[in-house]
């Protein structure tokens, strides 16, 4: 980890937050290619994933404007999102370098997979 390959990754996330609203696996495959320890990676995703959509939610309010239903709906997951992160805490403390990067990769593919399932699908219809 480098700061020069830390702002081409940063860049590099940007642009796919951009792009398709996906900021994370360009930084995810860039800690795992730098060899990160999974604790520290993913004390460095929580981060990075608060600026950038902390940023973004700003964004929005102030250009478009959020709509009331759009609040109520994320108000109603925020349960579901902090007992994920419970969990994942304590499933990632038990997790080896070599089982967090097989981890990391299949989630890596599965979204890569279900991004281009998803382009597939709006292009074919």
């Amino acid at each position: 980890m480098r700061p020069a390959r830390d702002l081409i990754a940063g860049v590099v996330s940007g642009v796919a937050t951009a792009l398709t609203g996906m900021s994370g696996p360009p930084v995810l495959i860039y800690l795992m290619l730098a060899g990160a320890a999974p604790r520290i990676a993913r004390a460095t995703l929580f981060a990075f994933f608060a600026a950038c959509y902390a940023a973004t939610l700003a964004a929005y309010i102030v250009t478009l404007g959020v709509p009331r239903a759009t609040w109520l709906a994320a108000a109603s997951l925020v349960p579901f999102a902090w007992a994920g992160g419970l969990i994942g805490r304590r499933v990632g403390d038990r997790l080896g370098v070599e089982a967090a990067t097989v981890l990391a990769l299949i989630v890596l593919i599965a979204t890569g997979l279900y991004t281009v399932a998803a382009a597939l699908h709006v292009a074919l219809s």
